[in-house]
């Protein structure tokens, strides 16, 4: 029901505040480099077979990160 950074967001700290989140949004396009397999679990509406978790995928992903990355940081 959510896209893969939503666990990220909801875990940081407010503005000023300081916290500690023992995972990574980096490690969801690592992995799922390796074992694409993963993203099948994820029930995404674009992907119905490893083969759909290519290239373009990832660049999307890496795209999504860095979108979220420059948000929290504005």
């Amino acid at each position: 029901k959510h896209d893969f950074i939503w666990r990220h967001y909801i875990a940081l700290p407010a503005r000023g505040k300081f916290g500690v989140f023992n995972r990574t949004h980096y490690e969801n396009v690592l992995v799922t480099r390796v074992r694409p397999t993963y993203v099948l679990g994820e029930n995404l509406p674009t992907v119905n077979s490893v083969e759909d978790v290519n290239a373009d995928f990832r660049d999307k992903r890496f795209e999504q990160i860095n979108n979220f990355e420059k948000h929290i940081a504005d």
